[in-house]
């Protein structure tokens, strides 16, 4: 595995205070609160947001080829096709989010309907690229670390372990294969859990004692 940054959650909200401006509506918000991978909340579609129940549905993920975007769908029985229960606030701001849309899908001339919860002004898939400039500029407006996207995805694992969730739930949230590889990426953060039980039991054995 690449070297893996993270930021700490005083961190992240500030992320998310700066970003909540980002043309793309809520989009970092989604990648913090649910683990996404870049692809697969790029390729996220309205029919795969669940408004009743809190969930988004993993089953599509955008695809880069020779500078060439294209969408793709995760096969069923991959453990990336999965459903996410999601914070009601980012339900929330997805609901606004998707207002926002309607209006400018009304007001476009060559809107392009791939159903797409982030798009551009045409409705087209988002270039990579151009996300990661929105990105960067997020990051230099809010005066946090500078990280790579796909450290979002880590932050939002690390953070979720460290407070005690639950690491087959997590592995399953990641989409990983097993649960061996989400132990084998983020064992290192639950150093401070493991002095924890360690305290724990001496404080008990000196009780005892």
């Amino acid at each position: 595995h690449k070297e893996m940054a993270t930021w700490t959650v005083d961190q992240v909200q500030d992320f998310l205070d700066a970003a909540k401006d980002s043309h793309y509506g809520p989009i970092w918000a989604v990648f913090l609160y649910t683990g996404g991978r870049r692809g697969e909340t790029l390729g996220l579609r309205w029919k795969d947001v669940d408004f009743d129940r809190g969930t988004i549905l993993i089953q599509q993920t955008l695809g880069v080829v020779h500078g060439i975007r294209f969408l793709k769908d995760i096969p069923k029985n991959r453990k990336s096709n999965r459903t996410i229960p999601v914070d009601p606030t980012v339900m929330d701001a997805l609901k606004v989010h998707k207002a926002r849309q309607n209006e400018q899908r009304l007001q476009s001339l060559d809107w392009e309907d791939n159903g797409l919860v982030f798009c551009t002004y045409q409705g087209r898939p988002i270039n990579p690229r151009h996300l990661q400039r929105d990105f960067d500029k997020w990051v230099v407006a809010a005066r946090v670390p500078e990280i790579r996207i796909h450290d979002l995805r880590h932050t939002h694992a690390s953070v979720g372990i460290q407070e005690g969730a639950d690491i087959k739930a997590m592995s399953e949230r990641l989409g990983h294969a097993k649960t061996s590889t989400t132990w084998d990426i983020y064992q290192h953060v639950s150093a401070q859990q493991h002095q924890d039980v360690s305290d724990k039991i001496g404080a008990a054995f000196a009780r005892r004692r």
